[in-house]
């Protein structure tokens, strides 16, 4: 089962999200855009830093399913026009 984080700048406060990954156990993706996503090369620190063991803990922060469609139009806003949803 995915699980969900998006990526912030933890030293300005979070904001705006930077990317959005998901995990399932030692599988990573990266949401590309247009409801793609793709396993970036650095899949194996990702899965380190979202479970604690990397020192990138601190810029991902879990997204419920829920909130996931909220997360990518935040960083592709023209998508949603693209894909017929907006």
């Amino acid at each position: 089962m995915w699980r969900y984080y998006k990526v912030v700048d933890p030293v300005n406060g979070g904001g705006k999200p930077l990317a959005l990954v998901r995990v399932d156990g030692v599988e990573a993706e990266r949401y590309a855009g247009l409801d793609r996503w793709v396993r970036p090369e650095y899949a194996g620190a990702i899965v380190m830093d979202v479970s604690g063991m990397g020192d990138g803990w601190s810029k991902y922060v879990e997204v419920q399913p829920e909130k996931v469609e909220g997360v990518k139009a935040q960083l592709f806003p023209d998508d949603l026009e693209a894909l017929g949803k907006g």
